[in-house]
């Protein structure tokens, strides 16, 4: 039987848990985002940038989400 202190436990652990996913992924996408930004601002606009750049952003923003929603 579990006491209610328990299950206090386990929520936090589950929100503490969410909360460094959430950092861990938002990190690598803020990298993602400031590393086009570089290369853009060094590069100048182009049409493969454009796509390529922004393409990519577009793929590890899904990949971020999917591991952020999906909880793996």
């Amino acid at each position: 039987m579990t006491t209610l202190n328990d299950e206090i436990l386990a929520d936090r652990q589950k929100t503490w848990a969410g909360v460094s996913k959430l950092l861990f992924w938002g990190t690598i996408e803020s990298l993602a985002l400031t590393l086009v930004t570089v290369l853009f601002a060094i590069n100048g606009p182009s049409v493969g940038m454009f796509v390529f750049g922004f393409g990519g952003l577009i793929i590890v923003s899904a990949i971020v989400m999917a591991k952020i929603v999906g909880g793996r």
